[in-house]
């Protein structure tokens, strides 16, 4: 019997899955930093507005991904012993 009440072990798996879901999609928020740093460099903004602008991209695409793993695995069925193809 396990100690840890189904609550924890669903938010153990959902973070697990964003987690994954992120380290399978690394390259999105590095591309949508780098199109907003050349759009960013392109229009002319200062260096800091430029580079915050790029961090800013980043994030909000990690958000984005995190939410959507989220709410793609919120409904998944969580078993006691792992499930083999």
């Amino acid at each position: 019997m396990s100690s840890r009440s189904p609550r924890l072990k669903r938010a153990f798996y959902l973070r697990d899955c964003i987690l994954l879901s992120l380290q399978r999609r690394v390259a999105y928020p590095v591309l949508a930093a780098l199109i907003t740093l050349g759009a960013a460099l392109l229009i002319g903004l200062s260096l800091t507005a430029t580079v915050a602008s790029a961090l800013l991209a980043a994030l909000i695409t990690v958000v984005v991904l995190g939410v959507q793993s989220y709410q793609r695995h919120s409904d998944d069925v969580i078993t006691r012993t792992p499930i083999t193809g």
